[in-house]
């Protein structure tokens, strides 16, 4: 496999997350991502985390029982089922709109967000600037083979990250599964998936994407992630008007003037030696440009993943 820009930064990545300085140590790398954003928003996100099967059942033990102890359960007292958008809204069946903000509220997401940004862990989120990729697909000489593309092209490149960083440890012969939830973009994430694992024979038997429903607590995890960035995004491209630093890709680091005055965003965020590794990027017009450039000698070497493309829909910016 082709080294990528930055490999060497990525492989020094995946070795503080998945912690194995020792290439050849075999592993079971999970993965789980959730989108958030739809035709409405500035910034659309695909963000998650992956890591050993050791840390997420962790992060899963950890994340069932602060619900329990904050009373976000179920009626038999089971752990209920987290989603960030309901959270603290008379919408949430858990009645968190009725929950003290300072006394209750906060110190929970601050709880889960520490809980998933813990040694050991890798956090991934790729957004893109809504209009950039309309700009970017208007563009394009390529119409005829992008599909609805704003949540596949961002899980393309979250897939295409994992891999690097697996790569980079010399484990790519090892299983890896990444995770998404049940959803109407379903059929954007089959498509990234499988056109990349056509373009990549070898991970043909060796990865697995599936399709799980928002009671598994990680999955509830990888929500908050993509939702906690989209929404320091949100702020920044609202007040700013754009998060184009000019380069391929910004660091979501650089807008932590946007991050929450209640210190929420920090605590996902915040990166340390005590702290999981964080790649959090927002893909900028001239990365989905050169992207483009990239993808289409690629596309047409492989005449089995042009042939899929030739199916999609062409996408009708709205």
């Amino acid at each position: 496999m082709q080294k990528p820009l930055g490999y060497e930064a990525v492989r020094d990545i995946a070795n503080t997350s998945f912690g194995y300085g020792n290439h050849g140590v075999f592993v079971v790398i999970k993965s789980y991502f959730d989108g958030s954003g739809d035709n409405e928003s500035k910034v659309v996100t695909v963000g998650g985390f992956s890591a050993s099967d050791d840390i997420c059942s962790k992060i899963e033990n950890e994340w069932n029982n602060a619900l329990v102890e904050a009373g976000y359960c179920e009626p038999n007292g089971a752990p209920g089922i987290f989603h960030l958008t309901d959270f603290g809204t008379k919408h949430c069946k858990y009645r968190t709109g009725e929950w003290d903000i300072k006394q209750k509220r906060v110190p929970l997401i601050k709880r889960l967000s520490s809980i998933v940004n813990q040694k050991g862990n890798l956090i991934v989120s790729f957004s893109v600037e809504a209009d950039q990729f309309r700009s970017f697909y208007e563009d394009s000489p390529n119409k005829d083979i992008y599909g609805p593309e704003y949540f596949g092209a961002l899980a393309i490149n979250a897939f295409a990250f994992v891999e690097s960083a697996i790569d980079g440890l010399n484990i790519s012969q090892t299983p890896a599964a990444y995770v998404f939830e049940r959803g109407d973009r379903e059929h954007e994430m089959h498509h990234a998936f499988d056109e990349y694992v056509s373009i990549h024979p070898e991970l043909n038997n060796l990865r697995g994407l599936s399709f799980e429903p928002k009671i598994l607590p990680l999955l509830q995890a990888a929500d908050l992630v993509s939702g906690k960035i989209s929404e320091v995004l949100e702020r920044a491209k609202g007040t700013l008007g754009f998060l184009d630093s000019g380069a391929e890709m910004t660091f979501v680091e650089n807008f932590e003037r946007y991050y929450s005055f209640d210190g929420t965003s920090q605590a996902l965020m915040v990166n340390n030696d005590q702290t999981a590794a964080h790649f959090c990027r927002v893909l900028n017009k001239s990365h989905l440009d050169n992207g483009d450039k990239r993808l289409f000698p690629v596309i047409w070497s492989h005449p089995q993943v042009l042939a899929k493309r030739r199916t999609h829909k062409i996408w009708e910016p709205k």
